[in-house]
């Protein structure tokens, strides 16, 4: 028999402290595991963030729900299938001031720099301040003088959102070192304007912030909104591993017995030091 693990990633994979929300495909039925390691042997909470991991199947029902507290690692064992999954529980993390939530949509966010690339900084946070779900802090940027950057991530649906934009320089960027804007679009593309959620010049001194909803653009039906199928993680794959289990063709399992589950997980800022992997609980399919 051949050794299964469906889907890894390494540490390293995970640059920022984030909301992430991966899918994986595994064979229905199987009893596997989900392992968690923490290579600073601290876990994901609470000393360095409000780190926790969910997991949902892929009718929305909760089978796991934990906090990030462990030491150098963790291991889940689950059963995938509806009639095994466990009904939804308060998690055990830390309150925060904005649920986990598994109904997750694409935000795209578009900021066309000045030529002070590297003193302009973002992130996105709750509208109290309490929770920041992503960040880029000044620097970020240090080697895209003027360029068009753009960032898409999958923030909590329907739930209003700040997104803070920061000049280190005091000058925002416009209008005298190039013509900066700022843009958040609903989705994964900025390419359709009819998308668009909200658009601020970069006219402005330290701080600019820019209140939106994350969800469907008000002219755009929430029933034909293309639901979200990536990774939070900037730049990461589609999460199919090479193992020929549950491929997908045109979008569609080719497997009709494999069904896709949902990771959602809250990182630290130590995120690099974190790795993850599902598997077949005794190595084999």
């Amino acid at each position: 028999d051949k050794e299964i693990t469906y889907l890894e990633r390494r540490q390293g994979y995970y640059k920022k402290s984030q909301m992430v929300v991966e899918k994986v495909r595994i064979p229905e039925g199987v009893e596997a595991i989900l392992t968690f390691t923490d290579e600073g042997g601290d876990g994901i909470c609470c000393e360095n963030g409000h780190g926790y991991f969910q997991l949902y199947s892929d009718q929305g029902s909760l089978i796991l729900d934990e906090s990030g507290i462990f030491s150098n690692g963790v291991n889940k064992t689950f059963v995938v299938g509806e009639p095994q999954t466990l009904p939804p529980t308060i998690s055990a993390s830390p309150s925060v001031s904005l649920a986990p939530s598994f109904n997750v949509f694409p935000i795209t966010i578009a900021v066309q720099l000045d030529q002070w690339s590297d003193e302009t900084g973002f992130s996105i946070q709750s509208i109290d301040g309490s929770n920041t779900f992503f960040d880029w802090p000044a620097g970020s940027f240090s080697d895209q003088s003027s360029d068009l950057i753009f960032e898409t991530v999958l923030l909590p649906r329907d739930t209003e959102m700040n997104l803070r934009v920061t000049d280190k320089g005091g000058d925002g960027f416009c209008c005298l070192y190039g013509e900066g804007y700022v843009k958040i679009y609903a989705g994964e593309s900025a390419e359709d304007e009819s998308a668009l959620l909200a658009f601020k010049s970069a006219v402005f001194e330290s701080v600019l912030s820019i209140i939106f909803q994350a969800g469907p653009a008000p002219s755009v039906s929430p029933a034909t909104t293309p639901s979200p199928t990536v990774s939070a993680a900037k730049g990461s794959s589609n999460g199919l591993t090479s193992s020929g289990w549950c491929d997908t063709r045109n979008g569609k399992l080719v497997d009709d017995s494999c069904v896709e589950v949902t990771l959602v997980m809250e990182l630290d800022k130590f995120s690099a030091e974190t790795s993850w992997s599902i598997g077949s609980n005794d190595g084999r399919t």
